[in-house]
């Protein structure tokens, strides 16, 4: 038991510390992240929060809600750090099942609190449409969800500790996440919003934020330890299994308004901002993907299962489909690169299937195909890493 206890809190200590190195990077890119990607995005939504004339607050809502949304490119990564540093202690406590229905049941009673305050938004919203005005009025929703973040901590922090309301913000942020979704989706389902496509890219963060943040305010109460059933470990995993499909998977935002601005025209561009405008802007991520998916594929080559080899390039063909409706590099070199590595794994991914599932494709074709599309992404790679090289220096 002791053994499994070090073994939970040094996984979670060195999940949080992968974490934060991670965003060391972005921190040093700070001024040409500032410059090239913060402030011409934020530009762009006070356009929007100025067009829609929905409120005096707008701008600032909006800011607030989609600047974190920009910066954390590894929501994947950033979620599971939040998630250890209430997840962990729960585990580790001899009274799981009492704090979990506490603060599930605190989740349960913000969320109604939250759903009243949507209500109130969209009566209010009668009679508005479009892109723009949907991105304002989702981060609000957002916005509405930190209110009651911060709030429902407050109050469970009086009669429980740190990891129990940080269990109750954060459930109430998959909630909201979810009841975005549903309030969003469309018959085509699709939601109008590229936000409120990811709301959990902001409300753990915010809500870990605002708990931290109640902690300074109220002190949390010291309860003695009181034996439970074990069951609260069940409802945690359950908990957890859902945020993890909340975080890796996201409805697709049909006709949603840009987060970013346009791709320059001018031949005078400063092609080293540009680059690093589609790195962070989640080109990063779209390669990562790729590269990810295709290393899986290949390594399933050497199990000689073809179950597995199947399922490998199958699973590939979607992931390079979504990289290609993803914007392309702006500049010439690297789009090249980018666009050849995606139509050689595609074809190879496709020969891959017909060749061991069908058994009519051409194996050849798929040997080089995958060949020449590795090649492609390690160029891609180095012109990644010379721009933000080149940006950072």
């Amino acid at each position: 038991m002791r053994t499994w206890r070090g073994l939970a809190a040094a996984a979670a200590v060195l999940l949080v510390c992968v974490s934060c190195l991670g965003w060391i990077r972005v921190a040093q890119a700070g001024d040409v992240l500032w410059q090239s990607y913060v402030q011409p995005a934020v530009a762009l939504l006070e356009g929007y929060a100025h067009g829609t004339a929905w409120s005096l607050l707008d701008a600032q809502v909006i800011d607030t809600v989609v600047v974190p949304f920009l910066l954390n490119e590894d929501r994947i990564l950033t979620a599971a750090a939040l998630a250890a540093l209430w997840l962990v202690p729960l585990l580790l406590a001899s009274d799981p099942g009492r704090r979990v229905r506490l603060g599930l049941l605190a989740a349960g009673v913000g969320t109604l609190s939250w759903a009243v305050l949507v209500a109130v938004l969209r009566l209010a919203a009668t009679g508005r449409g479009g892109a723009e005005f949907a991105l304002v009025l989702t981060a609000w929703e957002i916005a509405a969800a930190v209110v009651v973040q911060f709030v429902l901590a407050l109050l469970v922090l009086r009669r429980a500790d740190w990891s129990t309301a940080a269990l109750a913000t954060w459930t109430l942020g998959v909630l909201a996440c979810l009841g975005i979704w549903a309030l969003h989706w469309t018959a085509g389902g699709q939601v109008d919003s590229i936000v409120a496509a990811r709301p959990l890219q902001v409300l753990p963060f915010a809500g870990t934020a605002v708990t931290v943040l109640a902690v300074a305010l109220v002190r949390p109460r010291r309860d003695r330890p009181v034996r439970a059933a074990r069951p609260g470990r069940l409802v945690l995993a359950g908990v957890v299994a859902v945020s993890a499909f909340a975080v890796i998977w996201w409805p697709t935002a049909n006709g949603a308004a840009p987060l970013l601005p346009p791709e320059p025209t001018s031949l005078a561009m400063n092609e080293t901002e540009a680059v690093n405008i589609w790195i962070y802007g989640g080109g990063m991520d779209t390669f990562t993907a790729v590269g990810t998916a295709n290393n899986t594929a290949l390594q399933n080559f050497s199990t000689e299962n073809l179950e597995r080899i199947v399922s490998g390039c199958a699973d590939l063909q979607p992931v390079l489909r979504r990289a290609e409706e993803f914007p392309k590099p702006p500049v010439a070199r690297l789009r090249g690169s980018w666009t050849s590595a995606l139509t050689e794994l595609t074809t190879a991914a496709g020969e891959c299937v017909k060749v061991y599932r069908d058994q009519t494709g051409n194996s050849a074709l798929m040997t080089s195909s995958f060949r020449d599309g590795v090649a492609h992404l390690g160029e891609t790679l180095a012109q990644i890493k010379q721009a933000t090289e080149h940006a950072v220096g």
